[in-house]
Protein backbone atom coordinates (compact mmCIF):
# COMPACT_ATOMS: atom_id res chain seq x y z
CA UNK A 1 0.00 0.00 0.00
CA UNK A 2 1.35 3.38 -0.98
CA UNK A 3 0.42 6.53 0.98
CA UNK A 4 -1.24 8.65 -1.64
CA UNK A 5 -2.29 12.14 -0.73
CA UNK A 6 -4.14 14.29 1.75
CA UNK A 7 -7.49 15.68 0.59
CA UNK A 8 -9.58 17.94 2.83
CA UNK A 9 -7.47 16.89 5.82
CA UNK A 10 -8.04 13.20 5.12
CA UNK A 11 -5.32 10.71 4.26
CA UNK A 12 -5.85 8.06 1.63
CA UNK A 13 -3.94 5.05 0.41
CA UNK A 14 -3.93 3.71 -3.10
CA UNK A 15 -3.22 0.10 -4.05
CA UNK A 16 -2.12 -0.64 -7.60
CA UNK A 17 -3.01 -4.26 -8.35
CA UNK A 18 -0.94 -4.44 -11.53
CA UNK A 19 -3.74 -6.00 -13.58
CA UNK A 20 -7.49 -5.52 -13.61
CA UNK A 21 -9.34 -7.98 -11.36
CA UNK A 22 -12.93 -8.66 -10.37
CA UNK A 23 -13.00 -7.71 -6.69
CA UNK A 24 -15.73 -9.01 -4.38
CA UNK A 25 -14.03 -9.16 -0.99
CA UNK A 26 -11.38 -7.13 0.87
CA UNK A 27 -9.64 -7.79 4.17
CA UNK A 28 -8.13 -4.80 5.97
CA UNK A 29 -6.02 -5.33 9.09
CA UNK A 30 -5.86 -2.11 11.10
CA UNK A 31 -3.40 -1.22 13.83
CA UNK A 32 -4.55 0.53 16.99
CA UNK A 33 -4.21 3.90 15.21
CA UNK A 34 -6.90 3.10 12.64
CA UNK A 35 -9.43 4.98 10.54
CA UNK A 36 -12.77 5.36 12.30
CA UNK A 37 -14.48 6.50 9.09
CA UNK A 38 -13.42 5.48 5.60
CA UNK A 39 -14.56 4.77 2.05
CA UNK A 40 -13.37 2.19 -0.44
CA UNK A 41 -13.15 3.35 -4.03
CA UNK A 42 -12.10 1.43 -7.14
CA UNK A 43 -10.76 2.45 -10.53
CA UNK A 44 -9.64 0.76 -13.72
CA UNK A 45 -7.50 3.73 -14.89
CA UNK A 46 -6.28 5.38 -11.66
CA UNK A 47 -8.08 8.61 -12.54
CA UNK A 48 -11.82 8.05 -12.16
CA UNK A 49 -12.84 6.33 -8.91
CA UNK A 50 -16.21 4.88 -7.88
CA UNK A 51 -17.19 4.44 -4.23
CA UNK A 52 -18.13 0.83 -3.47
CA UNK A 53 -18.29 0.88 0.34
CA UNK A 54 -18.39 3.33 3.26
CA UNK A 55 -17.88 2.79 6.99
CA UNK A 56 -18.06 4.99 10.09
CA UNK A 57 -17.74 4.80 13.85
CA UNK A 58 -15.14 2.02 13.91
CA UNK A 59 -12.27 2.12 16.42
CA UNK A 60 -9.10 0.40 17.49
CA UNK A 61 -7.04 -2.48 16.19
CA UNK A 62 -9.26 -4.78 14.15
CA UNK A 63 -9.73 -6.68 10.93
CA UNK A 64 -12.47 -5.43 8.61
CA UNK A 65 -13.78 -8.08 6.23
CA UNK A 66 -15.68 -6.34 3.46
CA UNK A 67 -17.89 -8.35 1.12
CA UNK A 68 -19.37 -6.29 -1.70
CA UNK A 69 -22.88 -7.03 -2.93
CA UNK A 70 -21.53 -7.30 -6.50
CA UNK A 71 -17.99 -7.83 -7.76
CA UNK A 72 -16.36 -4.79 -9.36
CA UNK A 73 -13.50 -4.43 -11.84
CA UNK A 74 -10.49 -2.76 -10.28
CA UNK A 75 -6.87 -2.11 -11.10
CA UNK A 76 -6.62 0.48 -8.30
CA UNK A 77 -8.20 0.49 -4.85
CA UNK A 78 -8.25 3.67 -2.76
CA UNK A 79 -9.03 3.63 0.96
Amino acid sequence: MIPSQIQNGNHNFKLKLGNTYNVKELLIKWQKASAADYEIEVSTDGKIYNKVAEFSGLTGARTDKIILSDSVEAKYIRI
